[in-house]
């Protein structure tokens, strides 16, 4: 087999091979990406070059901002998911074993609620408390308790008719907050839970004068 003979470049057509092989980006020394944040950043917020070569005692300074910024941002974003999944979750209860669909009465909402402390469950407790009270304001007739309902709902219903609207407000936050969004419950949860409790307990069941206003009311929730 015959070989052709070598190619050997006189010295200017070697030096534009060279020249043209040397040209492409993989024999650039580009800076990093990181080295590239810290240079904006640097420009961008003029801070002063402490430190010699391409990392100084600026660039960590920079470094370090970023890292906090982005722990921010992340922190954040968590609690925005985290708020926005509880929403969507409290917004499609009706069709899961929620308060409002709940068959026990009162007494046994209470009990409920009274076996959850000695256990010490504090975040069963609070919600079985919230879910007493509810069912409780229906038994007397101060609110229509329908299928389905939120929290917040039965909150402003009830402020309607037995005022307290702070109180009620605070209760079903925090019954959302526990129930849908997993929270931990504080004393601060179980003393509004309690105050609520006993408001609505001492309340009587409402007169044979008030029967008629009543059933108006709620043929025209029905109607709503």
């Amino acid at each position: 087999m015959i070989f052709a003979p070598p190619l050997i470049p006189d010295d200017d057509t070697a030096r534009k091979w060279a020249e043209k092989e040397l040209s492409k980006t993989k024999y650039i020394d580009e800076e990093s990406l990181i080295e590239k944040i810290v240079d904006w950043i640097n420009r961008h917020l003029q801070l002063p070059q402490l430190g010699g070569g391409k990392l100084g005692i600026s660039d960590l300074i920079t470094l370090t901002l970023v890292i906090l910024i982005l722990i921010v941002l992340l922190y954040f974003l968590y609690k925005y998911f985290k708020t926005h999944n509880a929403h969507k979750a409290h917004n499609h209860s009706t069709g899961s074993p929620a308060f409002f669909d709940d068959t026990r009465n009162s007494t046994e909402l209470f009990n409920a609620a009274e076996q959850a402390l000695q256990d010490n469950n504090l975040e069963l407790a609070i919600i079985e408390q919230f879910r007493g009270v509810i069912r409780l304001l229906d038994e007397r007739q101060y609110i229509l308790l329908k299928p389905g309902m939120t929290a917040i709902e039965a909150a402003h219903n009830a402020s309607n008719t037995i005022g307290n609207q702070a109180l009620l407000y605070e209760n079903a936050s925090n019954f959302n907050r526990l129930y849908y969004a997993k929270e931990t419950a504080n004393s601060t949860f179980l003393q509004h839970s309690t105050e609520l409790m006993r408001i609505t307990q001492e309340l009587p069941l409402r007169k044979i004068t008030q029967k008629a206003e009543y059933q108006a009311k709620l043929q025209a929730e029905k109607k709503s």
